[in-house]
């Protein structure tokens, strides 16, 4: 019985760290884009749209934790998180977030359109390599996490419309 209580402590831990709220309104805004664009709606890249946005943003939640697992400790809003707690391992997270990105991108590529993965790639690494080590240094941060925060419903739209435009 105990390790089935562990085994769920760590699966609710691991889900902890893909920040499921931001994660499912980025899949709210991504239909949206999807639907408004315009052109036909057609069901399969829709579905695949939607899982690799859900992975995408789910693994860069886990990446932003992982890069930010010592300043968290410090952080009363933050040191109760998995990481900073240790009840999961940095190698676990950072295994983690490069599966869900890994698997998410090929999604977008192929079941949505090439240009989709592309805004998700760039997001990402907005978010991850510029966004997230910000934060802490300047206000500018905000600015640039726009960026990634605006990508989902751009995302949808361009694997809907294959292009950014009204027409």
């Amino acid at each position: 019985m105990g390790k089935i209580l562990n085994d769920m402590q760590a699966f609710k831990d691991s889900l902890e760290l893909t920040k499921p709220r931001i994660t499912l309104l980025a899949l709210l805004t991504a239909a949206a884009g999807y639907v408004l664009a315009p052109g036909p709606f057609e069901n399969a890249p829709f579905f695949w749209t939607l899982l690799g946005v859900a992975l995408l943003v789910a693994g860069a939640g886990t990446l932003n934790m992982y890069l930010e697992r010592e300043v968290d400790r410090l952080m009363e809003r933050t040191s109760t998180r998995p990481l900073p707690q240790g009840r999961l391992s940095p190698d676990w997270s950072l295994g983690l977030g490069s599966l869900l990105i890994g698997l998410s991108l090929p999604m977008l590529y192929f079941g949505a359109r090439p240009s989709a993965a592309l805004g998700g790639l760039l997001s990402l690494m907005i978010y991850v390599l510029i966004y997230t080590p910000l934060k802490r240094k300047s206000s500018l941060s905000l600015w640039v996490g726009a960026i990634p925060g605006a990508a989902p419903p751009l995302i949808g739209w361009i694997a809907a419309a294959g292009r950014v435009g009204l027409a």
